[in-house]
């Protein structure tokens, strides 16, 4: 049962299926100490961030989408969310 509450909770933690394995594995060595588990918990976190980080760009830019589109029953093609999402490096290029 101490396995499989380790899995559940490393899982809910943000752990992958790999990350899971190796913190196994520090469980079974002789060798490793608490402070091999802190540092995959501490690169865990970091990855975390960096995504908390991305999404908020990401929400953010959606944000600003929205702003820009007074919706109501314009045309597809002068869809400005559409036009932003069309353009290619942000050069005002369209996609072919």
């Amino acid at each position: 049962m101490r396995r499989v509450r380790l899995i559940q909770h490393a899982q809910a933690c943000g752990f992958t299926l790999t990350e899971i394995r190796e913190l196994l594995h520090l469980r079974q060595s002789d060798r490793a100490c608490c402070n091999d588990v802190r540092g995959r918990a501490v690169e865990k976190k970091l990855q975390l961030a960096a995504k908390i980080r991305a999404m908020q760009a990401l929400s953010a830019a959606l944000d600003r989408l929205i702003d820009d589109c007074a919706g109501g029953s314009l045309p597809l093609d002068d869809c400005p969310i559409l036009a932003a999402l069309e353009q290619v490096g942000g050069n005002g290029e369209r996609a072919p």
